[in-house]
């Protein structure tokens, strides 16, 4: 049996890309997987996944120094054929455990040179040095790799200069998952956004939305910083706010099943430009309409499928009238999420992922 080895430690233990759908669909074809992940907590056997903790440093920079180390020494021990990392800051571990003869993939989540540059925890006059060091290690580094898997088409373009073996594995909705999902649970006056809530994320111009409209907004993620949660608590609009915290897969199905809209309304970024978000796709396999940031790559997959409704994301009363365009016509809400819903079931669903996935591993280990 094939030793598989994925690697991370900025993610976590449950993280549904490298977990859910990657090692999981790795554990079906047959392969002995273990995952070493960066959080602090024992090892574990997670239905057939052989999770091993390393050391966490709560400190980003002690961490970014560290961890590395860390990870390699314990990556190194299990002695896998391949391994499969999911963090920019592992590149060294990932340069080193090739020249030691090893495979090694390198997954690219996100565009990070362009993330860095709206980190709010790091000096302004800062970001835009490290953005250009880290495109810089990428660019280096990337060449030494046996594979490059990114997770859209944009990153894949970029990677295609730095390796000839580039790979889209997107973040589509499993399949399986839609069978948790109850539409006749559907309540017209919830709607919801799932996932990290920051400033940039648009959590601030979602309350003003919402403030004049009899709504209940079901808010389910982490607040980062922390201390905005009780900034939002303090809006007048929190009244209207249902706040259920990080959420597990069944419960995020429990969500998806009663509302009625799906919010994506982050700001213009550099980087949610380049990328698409995973929600987007879990909102249409639910069969529900969506109101999403007008981002040309966005834009493009709302238009083909014709599954829901483009907005500015920096006008709140854009928002509260695409909400209410949704809340006074029913019928088109269930046409638009059927819609949606159709185009999961026939093309953006983590089946037609898979097979790329396990066409690349069979790819890789061949030679």
């Amino acid at each position: 049996m094939v030793n598989i080895c994925h690697l991370s430690t900025v993610h976590q233990r449950r993280d549904v890309r490298i977990v859910y759908k990657e090692c999981f669909s790795l554990l079906s074809a047959g392969y002995k997987v273990h995952l070493v992940i960066a959080d602090g907590k024992p090892d574990e056997i997670f239905q057939g996944l052989c999770i091993h903790g390393s050391h966490k440093y709560h400190n980003r920079f002690i961490r970014i120094l560290f961890s590395p180390l860390s990870i390699f020494f314990k990556a190194l021990s299990l002695r896998a054929e391949l391994y499969h990392f999911h963090d920019m800051e592992l590149l060294p571990v990932a340069a080193m455990l090739k020249i030691l003869g090893f495979k090694v993939i390198y997954d690219v989540h996100d565009n990070l040179p362009k993330q860095i540059l709206g980190k709010h925890y790091i000096a302004k006059p800062l970001r835009r040095m490290l953005s250009g060091i880290v495109a810089l290690t990428e660019a280096s580094l990337s060449p030494l790799m046996s594979a490059i898997i990114t997770a859209d088409k944009n990153k894949e373009n970029r990677f295609k200069s730095y390796h000839t073996i580039v790979r889209s594995v997107h973040n589509y909705p499993i399949l399986s998952e839609l069978t948790l999902i109850r539409s006749d649970l559907r309540s017209p006056g919830y709607i919801c956004y799932i996932g990290g809530i920051t400033l940039i994320r648009g959590i601030t111009q979602l309350l003003d939305a919402i403030l004049p409209l009899d709504v209940t907004l079901i808010l389910a993620g982490l607040f980062e910083p922390p201390g905005l949660e009780e900034i939002c608590r303090k809006h007048p609009a929190w009244a209207k706010v249902d706040y259920r915290g990080f959420l597990d897969r069944k419960a995020i199905a429990e969500v998806l099943s009663i509302s009625s809209i799906g919010m994506v309304n982050l700001l213009p970024n550099e980087n949610y430009l380049d990328s698409l978000p995973i929600k987007l796709f879990e909102y249409m396999s639910s069969a529900m309409p969506v109101i999403i940031s007008d981002f040309p790559d966005w834009r493009a997959i709302v238009d083909q499928y014709n599954c829901g409704i483009c907005i500015n994301p920096l006008e709140p009363k854009e928002i509260t009238q695409a909400i209410e365009t949704m809340l006074n016509n029913p019928e088109l809400c269930k046409q638009m999420g059927e819609r949606g819903k159709a185009a999961i079931l026939e093309h953006l669903n983590w089946d037609s992922q898979e097979k790329v996935l396990l066409q690349l591993y069979k790819e890789v280990l061949s030679k």
